[in-house]
């Protein structure tokens, strides 16, 4: 390999078989955030990166922990541990290390929340170099069942640190960073940096660590064409297809295999769950071929929707923001704002997906009156209002492709009360892009200049408030404030009504019907305690002390397959016993053959199988 073919990855001293690995994966130069924080991370210094999404954050911390490590060590213990907010997430980070460390005999295990526990002891019995984990299942680890040390990590990293505190892992943080040894290198990544994130990197940092800002400017990539449409709420799944069919006019459900892959590629953001199985339904009736992934979906079903994607059998792929962070998907053409950002920093991490290394892309957002000050947002971060005009969409063409929608009457309503659950609880915009969102309707249409400049600011209580802008119309007698009344009314009750609990208490002593204590004391008003305990209960009551009882699923595994994983600093299992594990772990219990026939693999023989032979 010659210092052309590695540019200047070959000046910062890696190893000849790390530089194989990097050469493999096409990548020619470091990013800008990989040449500022590989030669600090080898040097072993703690550093904070922020960088927007797309620019190589992984390989920046990949790279120097593994030229670090540089080979096995049979002694147990993880030495190197990189946290991530989601399944998705790690599972693309650990095939990311893995590639990279192609060619070492270092070993890199995954703890993800979702899989099968049994499966993950398997991974701690190989004694993995480095392990790439989900916190919400590392911590079920280190503090019940295996008791799962990590006094041996010398490299620990938190990937997309800020949206690790935004989903509410601040605890579970703090708990790890007790667990960890204080001599441990630490490494934190991310697109942003909020207030929470900074005392934990105060408490988890040394004083002389690095901390590097990329994201400072928040600009869009040049070849990024963005296009901003103004749609009525109702015609927002019509705003859609029509897009949609637009970017796929020229395409045929029969071509090729070859053909497929040269498809744009396509990802639509929408902010809930129920928003992604409404139009995953509505998509496949009108012909398209589309997937599906959010947060709460099962994890198996998610590899596959990504998979599906990646390899062009799907080109269009719905997601929600929980769902997509991190995902890396390098060939992405096409991006669409279903539901308006409402931060500009989301704008950028969803944007930034595409016209990476030097492709070109499109990203479409579709925005109702009552996201008009979102879109001030955005404009506000320097895009400027010549680049990022909003246009109305044709009335007419969105009636016409409406009244050609399948009612889908179930996923609709469900979807709709979940989009007033989202506005009721998403953060309110600035007073500044308030102001700027009346001044824009001055220069919109007339139909829209009317509706829009009635809006203003609600006064927020200590609750929940239900939209984030009221309307305030001059002629309240008029028929359209009436009705406006009557929609909020019908909207109310049917949020009510269904599967949602009001956020907004009746009463403020309503308060005291939620308390756990009186209701601990209600329920426990009812029982008579019976005092007189023999041995076998009090023997009992003292092993648990008043916990939580621990799940026995470690146990038994080891009932199970005859072994425990060894303690920190002990030597690890034999080879065969290892191998023995993992081929366990992977056997399939069935495949399908023909027409959704399944047939046992190395199992108990089916009665087809005795049929065949007795013939």
């Amino acid at each position: 390999m010659t210092k052309k073919e590695t540019g200047a990855f070959h000046a910062m001293g890696l190893s000849p078989v790390l530089l194989r690995a990097i050469r493999k994966l096409n990548y020619k130069q470091p990013t800008p955030i990989q040449r500022k924080t590989i030669p600090s991370l080898i040097q072993g210094m703690d550093v904070v990166g922020m960088a927007r999404t797309g620019s190589g954050k992984t390989a920046a911390f990949a790279i120097p922990m593994i030229h670090r490590l540089k080979e096995h060590q049979s002694i147990v213990g993880v030495r190197a541990l990189v946290v991530s907010p989601t399944r998705e997430l790690a599972l693309q980070t650990g095939k990311t290390v893995a590639l990279l460390a192609k060619g070492t005999d270092l070993r890199v295990g995954q703890i993800i929340g979702g899989e099968s526990l049994e499966a993950q002891f398997a991974v701690l019995a190989g004694n993995p170099d480095i392990l790439v984990a989900t916190p919400g299942r590392l911590i079920h680890l280190v503090e019940g069942e295996t008791r799962f040390s990590l006094g041996r990590i010398q490299i620990v990293v938190f990937d997309e640190a800020d949206q690790l505190f935004e989903m509410g892992f601040k605890d579970q943080l703090m708990a790890l960073l007790k667990a960890l040894p204080e001599s441990r290198q630490t490494a934190l990544f991310s697109a942003t940096l909020p207030s929470n994130l900074i005392e934990f990197a105060e408490a988890g940092l040394r004083s002389d660590a690095l901390f590097i800002r990329l994201d400072h400017e928040l600009k869009l990539s040049p070849d990024l064409t963005t296009l901003f449409y103004h749609v009525i709420s109702e015609y927002r799944p019509a705003a859609l297809l029509k897009i949609l069919g637009d970017i796929y006019v020229n395409s045929d459900h029969k071509q090729s295999r070859k053909d497929k892959k040269e498809e744009k590629l396509t990802l639509v953001f929408t902010a809930t769950k129920h928003h992604v199985e409404y139009l995953i339904e509505l998509l496949s009736k009108m012909g398209f071929s589309v997937g599906g992934v959010y947060g709460s979906m099962d994890q198996e079903a998610r590899t596959i929707a990504m998979d599906r994607f990646r390899s062009h059998q799907v080109p269009i792929l719905i997601v929600t923001d929980v769902a997509a962070r991190g995902l890396d998907i390098p060939m992405l053409d096409v991006v669409i704002n279903y539901d308006f950002c409402w931060s500009a920093k989301l704008f950028i991490h969803r944007v930034g997906r595409v016209a990476r290394a030097g492709r070109t892309g499109t990203a479409y957002s579709l925005c109702s009156l009552d996201e008009l000050p979102y879109f001030c947002e955005v404009v506000k971060q320097g895009l400027g209002l010549d680049r990022a005009s909003l246009e109305p969409m044709k009335q007419a063409e969105l009636d016409l492709i409406a009244s050609g929608m399948p009612p889908l009457t179930d996923l609709h309503r469900v979807m709709r009360n979940a989009h007033k659950q989202y506005v009721a609880t998403r953060p309110a915009p600035s007073p500044s892009a308030i102001k700027m969102a009346k001044e824009l309707a001055v220069s919109a249409e007339d139909a829209m200049k009317a509706a829009i400049h009635q809006y203003k600011p609600i006064k927020r209580s200590a609750g929940v408030t239900r939209t984030i802008m009221g309307v305030e119309p001059k002629d309240k007698a008029g028929t359209g404030y009436n009705q406006h009344n009557q929609n909020n009314q019908q909207s109310n009750q049917s949020v009510k009504s269904d599967f949602y609990l009001s956020y907004e208490p009746r009463q403020s002593s309503d308060d005291q019907v939620y308390s756990i204590k009186s209701a601990l004391q209600r329920e426990a008003s009812d029982y008579n305690v019976d005092t007189r305990m023999n041995d076998s209960k009090k023997q009992k009551l003292s092993a648990t002390n008043g916990k939580h009882k621990k799940d026995d699923a470690y146990e038994k595994w080891k009932r199970k397959t005859h072994v425990a994983l060894p303690r920190l600093g002990e030597s690890e299992l034999p080879e065969q016993t290892r191998m023995s594990l993992a081929a366990r772990n992977n056997k399939p219990k069935y495949h399908l053959k023909g027409k959704n026939k399944k047939r046992n693999v190395g199992g108990k023989k089916t009665k087809a199988d005795l049929k065949k032979k007795t013939q």
